[in-house]
């Protein structure tokens, strides 16, 4: 039920913005000036959900959806919505995450650099640990970018605790089904991501992303990735299909996966996924 909701939801609040800005685009073109505000979006199926190199939706499909307002100045706002793991072993008593964005993306004049400063909050609605602390996984980061020409270097720091890890909830050991010593809080923890994207052929892209994340005073849970991707771009939608992997412990990312099958799902492990992208 909850699934059917969030992608109903996503669906209604796709064509109300498809609407929206087909006449906001009638309006602009009838006028001599163009106009300093933008609205944009996006829906998207992918087959599996990684985020930093792991599975939030146990190895399963997503539906995901965007809406971005930019301005003139380089001030943009964006919220990014997808189901994730429904199961509670990830992240409990939820089965969607929300990401809100607000950022300043600068040209540095005369230069192909690029610049972009933001924070986000990432939203679990009702999602808490079990047990008796209720920690919420809901997380505020900080984020510095710059890019140059087809490549881009990203900086998130976390101004909260790392999704909820902290001494209340510390990460969990699957192989040994227990959670590791309490070790404080997990704020300060850095993510750094390096992507490389260009377009070989007409319609056709390439990238490679490598990020590694560190969690304070949690090193247990700490892995580096990598991934390739290849985009063909269609009329009305991008198809993508992408080759992933880390360096996450097993222990911590085997997670049980008891609501279909009596065995673990290697949520940091190798894979490949596709996705298809309609923007709007």
């Amino acid at each position: 039920m909850r699934h059917s909701f969030f992608i109903f939801c996503l669906i209604v609040l796709s064509l109300f913005f498809h609407l929206y800005a087909e006449e906001d685009d009638h309006k602009s073109s009838s006028k001599v000036h163009e106009s300093p505000h933008k609205f944009s979006g996006l829906v998207a199926f992918v087959s599996d959900y990684r985020s930093r190199g792991v599975s939030e939706t146990l190895r399963r499909p997503a539906v995901q959806g965007q809406f971005l307002y930019t301005h003139i100045s380089g001030f943009y706002a964006r919220v990014w919505a997808s189901n994730t793991d429904g199961t509670g072993h990830i992240y409990n008593n939820t089965s969607s995450e929300w990401d809100f964005y607000l950022g300043v993306r600068q040209q540095v004049e005369d230069t192909p650099l690029e610049c972009n400063l933001g924070l986000i909050y990432y939203y679990y609605p009702g999602g808490e640990s079990f047990n008796r602390y209720h920690v919420s996984f809901n997380t505020l980061e900080y984020y510095i970018g710059l890019k140059y020409k087809i490549f881009e270097l990203k900086l998130y720091q976390d101004l909260t605790d790392f999704f909820g890890t902290n001494s209340h909830n510390p990460p969990f050991n699957w192989h040994k089904m227990r959670f590791v010593r309490p070790n404080g809080h997990s704020r300060g923890s850095i993510y750094l991501e390096a992507t490389c994207e260009w377009s070989p052929y007409d319609k056709w892209k390439a990238s490679v992303q490598l990020g590694y994340q560190m969690v304070v005073n949690y090193p247990e849970i700490d892995l580096f990735f990598w991934q390739f991707g290849i985009t063909r771009q269609f009329e009305w939608f991008d198809a993508s299909i992408f080759y992933i992997d880390t360096t996450g412990n097993p222990a911590y990312y085997d997670v049980l996966d008891n609501a279909f099958h009596p065995s673990n799902r290697r949520i940091a492990g190798p894979g490949v996924y596709c996705s298809f992208v309609h923007n709007f």
